[in-house]
């Protein structure tokens, strides 16, 4: 009785917050086993689709939800790369990650579970529509925000191969996310006896969206190219990287042998800006004309503002063949890395680093008969960006990075995004880093090649565009339409339930 009373005391909390420690294992144990466990990440909330948790339950839910898979998937690697690139103790370094797991993780949680008590008190035949469309709304939203890192991807948990990523060629990630909760709520209210009709239906959806992604248009764009990328072997810190330009020009003496349409260097390759430094773009223009093949390589860019205060970009440049420069500044840039995201607070000394400024656009880089899309490390992740160049033409994604201080486990979280940013667009994947791996991965997120060191050289083939690229975008809208109108059915039908307690 004791213990029966204290559980109600506290709101009953114990059990949404197991609930939420469950599916967080399920979430994080996903990518390990096939992917299946992530199509049961609503199991532990049988009970509560029955209606039996009130808003604060779901909020504990939530919040479990979040922290659970922050402290355990993605706090240990976060300490040490925190600790390397800033300089911190191991101590400071893992209690800052807490920190941003308990804040970030912690209330982006609370927030899904607060539309999952709005998903979950409409009728039972709307339930899995609804609680599938709050989830997915929730990832995307998660992307959109600060720190636009996707930490929580159900879609990212599935590997290459599987028949169910058709549908992100179709509507994009989000769509996936969709597909896993609506199943996962299906199993639920199979439970019920309602899994025969919630099958059909989910059946019929997914043998529609197979249907309207197959017939993609190709677009004209000749026979393909050929990309040669150096990968140094780099192993310093950002504060010395660049020091091995002479490694990356020796090495791109064998990769320019089989004559590609284009040299690739990674993020940070070059030792400073190159659009000022005109003895370094006198040495590379000299170099592109001896190869006869045109360069791109990521480094710096300084620009000074109207206080002539020295402004700096993370940027790609193209050398081409005719010695004429061109480069893209990334856009999406990494909180606390390369910007202080509270700016009403001053940025600490212990965290000091040089800030970066965003760019303004996006960029396709001709060379040859090759249209690469920029994207710079982080930007691999924000499928909004692969999306805009894949409408501007890009015949493959090209993903620059710097990958000297990343633990592995970063590592990996990356390539998954990218096998998704491959499904979404239709596009090869040209992953080019400076300590490995880098890789390309076909339009289906398969890898073709892995190179962990030294010179790889890859032919992208003509590209098939993908309808998600111009279908993610609505199909999020149409998620957020439904979610807006089960909030406006639980007020109306909270209001009613008033009016008649009051007669």
């Amino acid at each position: 009785m004791t213990e029966l009373v204290a559980a109600k005391s506290t709101g009953g909390l114990l059990l949404p917050l197991a609930a939420g420690v469950t599916s967080a294992f399920l979430l994080i144990v996903a990518p390990h086993v096939y992917g299946a466990t992530a199509f049961l990440i609503c199991a532990p909330l049988a009970g509560a689709f029955a209606r039996t948790y009130r808003v604060r339950q779901w909020l504990a839910f939530g919040a479990a939800f979040g922290i659970a898979v922050a402290v355990a998937g993605y706090v240990p690697w976060l300490a040490t790369l925190l600790s390397r690139y800033f300089g911190l103790g191991m101590a400071g370094s893992l209690a800052l990650a807490l920190v941003l797991a308990l804040t970030i993780a912690g209330g982006g949680g609370a927030t899904l579970g607060l539309m999952l008590a709005a998903a979950t008190r409409v009728r039972p035949v709307w339930r899995t529509l609804t609680v599938a469309a709050a989830w997915t709304l929730w990832e995307a939203t998660l992307q959109a925000l600060p720190p636009y890192y996707p930490w929580i991807s159900l879609p990212a948990t599935q590997p290459a191969g599987v028949p169910w990523l058709i549908l992100v060629r179709f509507a994009g990630a989000g769509a996936l996310t969709f597909a896993v909760v609506a199943a996962s709520c299906l199993l639920t209210t199979g439970l019920r006896g309602q899994l025969t009709r919630g099958a059909a239906a989910f059946l019929i959806a997914t043998i529609a969206a197979a249907s309207a992604s197959a017939p993609a248009q190709r677009a004209d764009r000749g026979d393909g190219c050929t990309v040669a990328a150096v990968d140094a072997g780099v192993s310093l810190t950002a504060h010395n990287l660049g020091s091995s330009l002479e490694r990356y020009e020796m090495l791109s003496e064998a990769a320019v042998e089989p004559a590609p349409d284009v040299l690739i260097w990674p993020e940070s390759a070059l030792p400073g800006p190159l659009n000022i430094d005109a003895t370094l773009q006198d040495r590379l223009r000299r170099r592109v004309q001896a190869w006869g093949v045109g360069l791109i390589a990521g480094g710096r860019r300084l620009q000074w503002d109207g206080q002539w205060r020295a402004r700096y970009y993370n940027s790609a440049y193209l050398v081409d063949t005719a010695g004429t420069l061109s480069g893209y500044d990334k856009q999406r840039l990494v909180p606390l890395a390369e910007y202080w995201p509270w700016l009403p607070v001053e940025r600490p000394a212990w965290l000091a680093t040089e800030e970066v400024q965003p760019g303004d656009g996006a960029m396709i880089f001709a060379a040859g008969r090759c249209r690469l899309g920029a994207l710079i490390c982080f930007e691999g992740d924000q499928a909004d960006l692969a999306r805009s160049v894949a409408r501007q033409g890009a015949q493959a994604l090209l993903v620059l990075t710097n990958d000297a201080q990343l633990p592995p486990q970063a590592v990996e979280h990356e390539i998954a995004q990218l096998r998704l940013r491959a499904l979404e667009t239709g596009l090869p994947v040209v992953r080019v880093a400076n300590s490995g791996p880098s890789l390309v991965l076909d339009p289906y997120g398969r890898t073709t090649i892995l190179s962990l060191k030294a010179v790889m050289t890859a032919h992208l083939p003509p590209a098939l565009s993908a309808a998600a690229v111009y279908l993610a975008q609505p199909f999020l809208y149409t998620v957020a339409a439904i979610h807006v109108a089960t909030w406006l059915a639980v007020l109306v039908a909270r209001r009613s339930t008033r009016r008649a307690a009051s007669r």
